[in-house]
């Protein structure tokens, strides 16, 4: 953005200043991060898999972006814009159902994977960290996947008992959209009890527009549309002269609190996060003649001044702890639970311009479309480490009821059930660390497909008879993936690490069910009810350097 390109090319002369002085100066102590994705909540020293860690402290530094924007200076990393409001992370080339977004290692439950230009809804708000996970070693974290997976770490529910009262203010503003953004948070103990409060609200208008970074083509036309002409130069000067990005605003409203206790018995906690947002979609399609009933051509369709917007509703309530028992086999029990009430409603609006005239087609009539997703997750995670190895069994079910209602109904509501059960195992060797996983899904996917055929009962076609026939579809897949990862420490500056793992994904219900137009994204969406799971068979070779302030880490894969 325009307003921050003079702070970041300063930023950047003094990063190259410190690196290099870091070269030569004494190694100062770093405090170990501890990746809360994983099953085993190693520090990041230990994990030697393909792993980005951005802090909070980062994020919070910097403009008010869309998570994939957000991550995509990391290596490997990219983002799927649709607009300021909508950037979802892209990872080595795989993105949608293919990556999964979590927050202190459970799923975002919006509808992201149902449309790209829907948002991840995420509070980056007051964040610890970001941890991104790539390639075969997601699978050895919670809901694994086989893109990887962008963990959201928050303390909202504190693991720890606060040592000190922590309160915040932030100020931002934006020069190329002419937005601003505040924030509040606070985390301290009162009286045993852990305590964390924030808030963020945001508000970006339109991008600016430079004068002359738009260019127009001019199209040959028969002499005898001269007066058309004129008018169509007129329409391109007018376009021009915008000066903004039409329906690339973006505002947001977020608020989180949780509540904790702590103790050597372990610690238990709740949390209430609401989101809500508002931002513009603009339009991707392009310009197109219409032809009437007698196929005749009718002046083309234009989407100048057409308002395209989505609005967010989410309310996500999460109870999770941990109680120690570490009595024989059993150390320790982990478990949460999450219910997520989401809601985004997409709309349509005609300009002032449009009002004033009368237009009979459909698509300017289209009222709002709902898309909702209700969803519950229950987990536990039974801690079975002795002293020969790490060990940890998983078992967690989500019930997720996602629909579609209104004018742009492309899919029928889907009842979705996932039952999974995991192992996972680490261990070290005299000449190398093994880290093993396995995962088996238990997946039910119900919902219902409606098919429209046009007969032509005469030929004159004077009458047409539509048939409309709905298929109702319970399907049951079974998927088991497995992971193994061995490395070794070549040198005391040098170590390696090899990784195989074998993924099997199922079709989301979207890929199954879908069938109508999508306006906004100006495609068909048309899903495959007979679809199978898919299989990734992934291979990582990585090498680490670390030696007197210098480092560095080349990582090989192959994803089939």
């Amino acid at each position: 953005m325009r307003g921050f390109i003079s702070v970041s090319y300063f930023i950047l002369f003094l990063n190259f200043g410190f690196f290099f002085t870091s070269a030569s100066a004494q190694d100062e102590v770093i405090e170990e991060v501890v990746v809360t994705a994983s099953f085993i909540d190693k520090a990041a020293s230990e994990i030697t898999n393909p792993l980005h860690l951005v802090s909070g402290d980062e994020i919070s530094d910097n403009a008010t972006l869309s998570l994939g924007a957000s991550l995509e200076n990391l290596l490997g990393v990219s983002s799927s814009d649709f607009g300021s409001g909508v950037g979802q992370p892209i990872i080595r080339g795989l993105s949608g159902n293919r990556v999964k977004i979590l927050n202190n290692g459970m799923v975002v439950r919006d509808i992201s994977g149902v449309g790209p230009d829907h948002i991840n809804e995420v509070d980056m708000n007051n964040v610890q960290q970001i941890e991104v996970v790539r390639g075969p070693s997601s699978l050895l974290y919670s809901n694994g996947v086989i893109g990887g997976i962008v963990n959201i770490v928050d303390n909202t529910i504190a693991r720890k008992d606060f040592a000190e009262s922590d309160f915040n203010i932030g100020l931002e503003g934006q020069s190329v959209n002419n937005g601003h953004a505040y924030d509040i948070s606070y985390q301290g103990n009162l009286g045993g009890i852990n305590l964390s409060v924030d808030y963020k609200e945001s508000d970006f208008g339109n991008f600016d527009i430079p004068t002359g970074a738009v260019l127009h083509s001019k199209e040959d036309h028969d002499d005898d549309h001269d007066e058309d002409d004129e008018v169509h130069e007129e329409e391109g000067e007018h376009e021009s002269d915008l000066g903004y990005l039409s329906n690339s605003d973006h505002e947001s409203k977020s608020g989180k609190i949780g509540f904790s206790k702590t103790g050597d018995w372990g610690y238990v906690g709740i949390s209430f996060n609401r989101i809500d947002s508002m931002y513009g979609v603009p339009f991707h399609g392009e310009e197109h003649e219409g032809h009437d009933e007698e196929g005749e051509d009718h002046e083309e369709e234009s989407h100048e001044g057409e308002r395209i917007f989505a609005t967010t509703d989410s309310e996500v309530l999460n109870l999770e702890g941990s109680q120690s028992i570490d009595r024989g086999w059993l150390k320790q029990i982990d478990y949460h639970f999450r219910d997520t009430d989401y809601l985004l409603t997409e709309q349509h609006a005609e300009g002032e311009e449009d009002h004033e005239e009368d237009h009979d087609d459909e698509h300017h009539s289209e009222g709002p479309t709902l898309f909702k997703n209700d969803a519950r997750e229950y987990g536990v995670i039974f801690d079975m480490t002795n002293d020969l190895l790490s060990q940890k069994f998983v078992l967690n079910f989500v019930e997720e009821d996602i629909s579609v209602i209104g004018a742009e109904a492309f899919m029928h509501p889907s009842e979705n059930e996932e039952l999974t059960l995991g192992y996972y195992l680490s261990k070290d060797f005299d000449a190398f660390h093994l880290d093993f996983g396995v995962r088996h899904d238990l997946i039910n996917r119900r919902g219902s497909v409606t098919l429209k055929e046009d007969h032509d009962e005469d030929h004159d076609g004077d009458h047409e008879d539509e048939h409309i026939e709905t298929n109702y579809l319970d399907r049951d897949i079974n998927n088991t993936s497995l992971a193994l990862s061995l490395s070794r420490d070549l040198t005391d500056s040098l170590d390696a690490s090899l990784s195989f793992s074998s993924v099997e994904r199922a079709p989301h219900a979207s890929e199954l069910y879908m069938n109508g137009p999508h306006l906004a994204t100006g495609r068909l969406e048309v899903g495959n009810s007979s679809l199978g799971s898919e299989k990734a068979n992934n291979f990582d070779l990585t090498f680490n350097f670390e030696k007197e302030g210098y480092f560095g880490s080349f990582t090989y894969f192959r994803n089939n």
